[in-house]
């Protein structure tokens, strides 16, 4: 049975229900991940998946039942389920469906090159690229790791309000690992690539990249400790640009656990700052229409030139604050969904930006941000990094692993300049080479 024939029939159920209102969510997922490690290929992962959720709505609670067997014959017993599960809840909760009263934009996500994919054979292309970083450079050890994975989605929401979407996704990316040694000093070197640009389908491109990475932070010395001048590569930024879903959450603007709280219209970062979310970003990496509650996304300015223009509501935050939606789904312990954030880029070259700072620390990787978070409340962070120093106005020696501390809220005060590099990742985080003040770098 089609799945749409099969969701017609539990969507004919639940109205049979007596419930108020209810709403389904299938998901379809499949993966495929392939490994050479040291010469050797393990398939790592091969799944295949689908799930479909019913919530039937009766008197202000909401009870659910989740399957994976799709079988017609669950049908009752899904629905006998989700009542059996309302009916245990205590009080009712303000939860809510999305009406579907809003158009959905058309998105055009990333998908990796169709034709070359087609013609990719994955096992060759990995050891391909393993054979090419071995023979790069005589520093680098046998323990290569090459992986290579494939990853396809179909979603559909319908609900009793009116909605009824559906997308399709689909990921290709490749990743390198190699461990480079002189004499006493080991680095390791890792790249990714996606498959969505021509050079991808080179194994000699991903090699020498995941190669460059690890050689050249060999023979890395320490920092001095205390105050410096700190730029921020693109990729370092994943983790800390994500975190203002955090912040941002109006689930914790409203509990006063962030100090964004109270702000909307006010001065947050430097003026020179500008952060977008563009869920809607043609070939974006998390290019979507709608979130996981079915909420039409759009393109919104989070921080316009220092000043902060919106929080992030859910459904239920956006009822108990008399907004609308923002289309950052549910709030969770990580805050809200950010689907293309990005700091935008600003005038300056990467090179002349390094001229401007002339003495400093290059972050090239961050290690531990998360989890270096002492409060949401505090935004105190202290976390490990890699990078180099700048020495008169250019990239200059590798250094040890060094710890850097600072402010999270603080920081987006404290930023200098913005280079015109911007640069995405494929978890859909996007920025420039920056430049930070006040931070405090921990090594000798």
């Amino acid at each position: 049975m089609k799945i749409n024939t099969w969701i017609e029939k539990l969507y004919q159920a639940a109205q049979n229900s007596g419930a108020d209102e209810f709403q389904i969510i299938y998901l379809y997922t499949e993966e495929r991940a392939l490994e050479l490690l040291s010469g050797n290929i393990n398939t790592s992962m091969n799944s295949e998946n689908q799930t479909v959720a019913i919530m039937l709505k009766k008197d202000g609670k909401i009870g659910c039942c989740e399957s994976r067997n799709l079988d017609e014959i669950v049908i009752p017993e899904m629905i006998d389920s989700a009542i059996r599960n309302a009916n245990i809840i205590d009080k009712a909760e303000e939860n809510f469906f999305y009406d579907g009263k809003d158009a959905y934009a058309s998105a055009e996500p990333y998908h990796p090159l169709a034709q070359k994919m087609a013609s990719l054979n994955p096992i060759e292309f990995i050891k391909e690229v393993e054979k090419e970083i071995l023979k790069a450079d005589t520093r680098i050890l046998p323990s290569t790791s090459v992986s290579f994975y494939t990853y396809k989605q179909k979603r559909i929401i319908k609900n009793s309000l009116g909605v009824n979407i559906e997308e399709e996704r689909e990921k290709a990316s490749s990743n390198a690992c190699v461990l480079a040694q002189d004499g006493k000093y080991k680095e390791n070197g890792w790249k990714s690539i996606y498959f969505d640009k021509k050079e991808d389908f080179n194994p000699s491109y991903l090699a020498k990249k995941a190669v460059e990475k690890a050689v050249s932070h060999l023979n890395g010395i320490k920092p001095e400790s205390g105050p410096a001048r700190v730029v921020f590569a693109p990729e370092s930024l994943v983790n800390i640009l994500q975190y203002l879903g955090h912040c941002l959450s109006a689930e914790k603007i409203n509990k006063k656990q962030s100090q964004f709280a109270e702000k909307l219209g006010k001065t947050v970062a430097s003026s020179i700052v500008t952060i977008i979310e563009d869920p809607l970003l043609k070939g974006g990496y998390r290019t979507s229409s709608f979130d996981n509650e079915g909420v039409p996304t759009y393109k919104k300015e989070l921080i316009s030139k220092g000043v902060l223009k919106t929080y992030l509501y859910s459904l239920k935050t956006a009822h108990q604050s008399g907004v609308k939606p923002t289309g950052n789904d549910a709030d969770n312990q990580i805050g809200s969904n950010l689907r293309n954030v990005y700091i935008e880029k600003g005038t300056v070259s990467k090179e002349d930006l390094l001229k401007k700072v002339e003495k400093g620390i290059y972050i090239d990787g961050e290690r531990g941000f998360i989890q270096g978070i002492r409060t949401n409340t505090s935004g105190d962070f202290s976390f490990s990094a890699s990078g180099f120093l700048i020495e008169n106005g250019e990239i200059g020696q590798p250094l040890e692993q060094f710890t850097v501390a600072g402010n999270y809220y603080q920081m987006f005060k404290d930023i200098k300049l913005i280079a015109n590099d911007l640069e995405f990742q494929f978890n859909g985080v996007g920025s420039p080479t920056i430049w930070v003040d006040g931070l405090v770098i921990g090594g000798k």
